[in-house]
């Protein structure tokens, strides 16, 4: 083709039924290796029907000890991606399934001199919700840090808020009237304005 920016078909695979088609019904790639001993089938690629006769399900898989076919990376007709095991039919845009034990559920490493923050929630306008900084300081409701967690709004808090030796209020983030006060069996204070 003449084309420089269009993508072409360079191979077609192929599964054919006589029956009616029905969900899992497809065709794949697979990968083998072998070495002195037998051949062995390591991972493999297969699209599957998904729905409907024109959805698809493509599946990443690779094979655990002793050859069991263990789920990898699954991408539904919704765009919806499942990564591991109890994610083969992905519920959201990214949905980590059931974790193995003593794996983490998402890991983001950066570099310690990067300007960026490697993970960011945005509202429908683009605005920040949400932001963890490369320092580790985390900003909810703002986009500036004034320590390791930054609140722009309200906080409610249910239990036990354990601080340092120092605790410190701002007289200028506190309106006329307004009260900080704090009650157990031990003991009662109450930090208000004068």
């Amino acid at each position: 083709t003449a084309y420089t920016n269009a993508q072409v078909t360079a191979l077609t695979l192929l599964q054919k039924t006589s029956g009616t088609m029905a969900d899992d019904f497809g065709v794949g790639l697979e990968f083998h290796i072998q070495g002195a001993a037998a051949e062995n089938n390591i991972a493999d690629i297969t699209a599957i029907r998904n729905g409907a006769d024109d959805q698809g399900k493509l599946l990443f898989r690779t094979s655990a000890f002793g050859g069991t076919r263990v789920p990898g990376i699954t991408i539904d007709y919704k765009q919806n991606v499942g990564v591991g095991e109890g994610a083969t039919n992905p519920q959201s845009r990214l949905d980590l399934g059931q974790l193995l034990p003593a794996l983490e559920g998402l890991r983001i490493k950066i570099a310690a001199n990067t300007p960026y923050s490697p993970l960011v929630i945005v509202d429908g306008s683009g605005a920040d919700v949400f932001r963890v900084k490369g320092t580790g300081e985390v900003v909810i409701g703002a986009t500036a840090t004034n320590g390791k967690l930054t609140v722009n709004g309200d906080v409610a808090l249910s239990g036990l808020l354990n601080m340092g030796p120092v605790l410190r209020f701002s007289r200028t983030a506190v309106a006329s009237g307004d009260a900080l006060a704090v009650k157990d069996s031990a003991c009662a204070a109450d930090f208000g304005s004068n």
